[in-house]
């Protein structure tokens, strides 16, 4: 295992040299978009200027979060560029709060083809395709900065592909950040590796997660989100591995009293697009509709998320939770580094993912 790691962490140290020597960048042109090698938009110039707008065209958003949060904030600065763009032939009309069902219901209804695009977590997409779990790998990306380089890496855009390729009758055509997972709790703050031991916390259901946990001698309790805030309430259980974003939006604060903030893992979140509706658009529309989402994507992971993080964060210490820095983190990853043998050791795809990542702390 450690020579693994050690040979990980020698060729991260290699790559990232060699990116320091020649990172990619957008490159203006007048062609449309295209698929890279990787599966990835290349963004050239403003094609959509020479495009024609035969027809109007309605599609139906399903989120089930609000239209404030970060992810909804994101999805209205797409929609108004692509009013923008098509004339006003295409048009996004986003449905809030659950309206139209739990996001398992809405992911399947788009699968059906009843729902244009739907947003969902990564654990949804997750039930369909296994590509994603490795992004939330513990400790792997642990900061805003480095997610925004690691989401237009050529080794995160052909998982991605591979996931549009597994889900088969939707496509992934948005990835944004809901926020960074810390840990909150009632009792006492988190401040090194042995507060944690013993305490039951609630997990998001990821087997990577859990596993997480359980090394570090924390109890993974699985429980559903509409149960959380009571569970939390009678303490059930003795906190959550969490973001501020939701603690804030949630209104967790008035059952939570610490937020401890290690980097755990970052929480994204995705719109996917029918790929019935995708088929039955005019010529055009879902290019334009692609690389608008995926521009806004680079604006939201640049700009977007740290002001939606920073006003979460804000009310919860409005609310009087308390934050404080776990200060041991090496002793955490010393434990949790088996979790990136175990996956790479699963798919060379999965290991040269790890391997940019890891050059990209």
């Amino acid at each position: 295992m450690k020579k693994l790691i050690s040979l990980l962490v020698a060729a991260a140290m290699l790559t990232a040299v060699l990116a320091a020597c020649g990172d990619t960048a957008v490159k203006p042109s007048d062609s449309p978009p295209a698929d890279s090698g990787g599966g990835g938009i290349v963004y050239e110039g403003n094609f959509w200027e020479d495009m024609e707008f035969p027809e109007e065209v309605r599609l139906t958003f399903a989120s089930t979060g609000t239209e404030g949060s970060g992810s909804g904030i994101a999805t209205a600065r797409a929609t108004e560029l692509l009013k923008e763009r098509s004339g006003g032939k295409i048009i996004i009309e986003s449905v809030y709060n659950g309206a139209l069902g739990n996001e398992q219901s809405t992911f399947a209804q788009c699968m059906e083809g009843s729902i244009d695009i739907t947003g969902c977590g990564s654990g949804t997409v997750s039930m369909y395709t296994p590509c994603i779990d490795v992004f939330i790998l513990p400790f792997l990306i642990g900061t805003y900065e480095q997610e925004a380089a690691v989401m237009v890496s050529e080794e995160w855009m052909a998982l991605r592909e591979r996931a549009n390729r597994d889900l088969e009758s939707v496509t992934i055509i948005s990835m944004t950040e809901f926020g960074m997972r810390q840990f909150a709790t009632i009792n006492k703050p988190i401040e090194t590796i042995d507060d944690i031991k013993g305490l039951k916390i609630r997990s998001i259901g990821s087997p990577v997660i859990d596993e997480a946990l359980q090394l570090v001698g924390a109890n993974p309790v699985n429980i559903t989100y509409s149960d959380l805030y009571s569970a939390l309430q009678n303490k059930v259980i003795d906190g959550e591995e969490v973001n501020a974003t939701s603690v804030s939006m949630q209104k967790h604060y008035e059952v939570i009293n610490y937020i401890s903030e290690i980097g755990l893992y970052p929480f994204l979140s995705m719109a996917v697009m029918s790929n019935t509706t995708i088929e039955r658009l005019p010529e055009g529309y879902f290019e334009l509709i692609r690389a608008t989402f995926a521009e806004t994507d680079r604006w939201y992971m640049e700009e977007g998320i740290y002001e939606w993080d920073g006003r979460c964060r804000q009310d919860c210490m409005d609310h009087g939770v308390e934050f404080n820095t776990i200060s041991d983190k090496d002793a955490w990853l010393e434990l949790l580094t088996p979790l990136y043998d175990k996956k790479a050791a699963e798919d060379p795809m999965y290991a040269a993912f790890i391997e940019k990542a890891l050059s990209l702390q």
